[in-house]
């Protein structure tokens, strides 16, 4: 899947990434909702996509 930036990630990365960004929501949120690992993922896509890592992913504004 094409992430942007010219980024492409294959179905198990993108899995792979969905589980950090499960586990990322936990340890920032306790008991996150759906929206906020859906929130986690998306940035650690952009991250991903623009090599910012998963630095800022659990950052709220």
């Amino acid at each position: 899947m094409d992430i942007g930036n010219g980024v492409t990630l294959s179905h198990e990365d993108m899995q792979e990434l969905y589980e950090y960004a499960t586990y990322l929501a936990r340890s920032a949120f306790g008991e996150p909702t759906d929206d906020h690992i859906d929130g986690v993922f998306d940035r650690l896509l952009f991250n991903e996509a623009y090599g910012a890592g998963p630095y800022g992913a659990t950052t709220l504004h």
